[in-house]
């Protein structure tokens, strides 16, 4: 993957995904943060692919969307965890990218991180849009109410869980079903 650092691929349990999932971790995270979820994404029709990103995972989008069409892949939904969620919003606002932004899913994203700013991009993006975060997760919980609010997007959902788990943690908290049913309602696997 020219300009993307090594990651995982994996094709959906059929074998002929046209949607790809694209997840992009936190700060001080890694692949390893999605690991335990990847089975039930493939299962349920999604390619997904995962990769190390030491910046912004916007940065790093294009070149993977590129990768991704060489496998067959016609369209993509961004996920991202915490400064991955805001890379992926970021990335959803370019008009010109290698394949479709079918839907972009943001756990914890906070309104801006570093060059990114999440909070202008949601005012672009009319693909579906997923906002999460755990109430007592400070400032993440107020940032995907801010999100959620300014976002053009005729299909968006805000989603606020009990605790203050951040990122992918939130797969573990709930957010797993309600992504899968997002996805399936909004971008389906076939």
């Amino acid at each position: 993957m020219s300009g993307v650092r090594p990651g995982y691929f994996q094709q959906s349990d059929a074998g002929t995904a046209k949607v790809a999932l694209f997840f992009s971790h936190q700060l001080g995270g890694s692949i390893c943060d999605w690991v335990p979820y990847l089975k039930a994404f493939t299962a349920a029709g999604y390619a997904v692919l995962a990769t190390e990103e030491p910046g912004s995972p916007a940065r790093d989008v294009p070149a993977a969307l590129t990768w991704l069409g060489g496998k067959g892949i016609t369209k993509a939904v961004l996920i991202g965890a915490s400064k991955g969620g805001t890379g992926s919003l970021e990335a959803a606002a370019e008009r010109s990218t290698p394949l479709p932004v079918a839907a972009v899913v943001s756990l914890s994203g906070p309104t801006n991180y570093e060059g990114d700013r999440a909070l202008v991009a949601v005012a672009k993006i009319k693909a579906p849009v997923f906002f999460a975060a755990e109430q007592d997760d400070s400032p993440f919980a107020g940032d995907a109410k801010d999100l959620y609010a300014t976002s053009v997007s005729p299909a968006k959902t805000l989603k606020i869980y009990p605790g203050s788990r951040h990122g992918a943690d939130l797969l573990a908290d709930g957010a797993l079903n309600d992504v899968l049913a997002f996805l399936a309602q909004n971008v389906p696997a076939q």
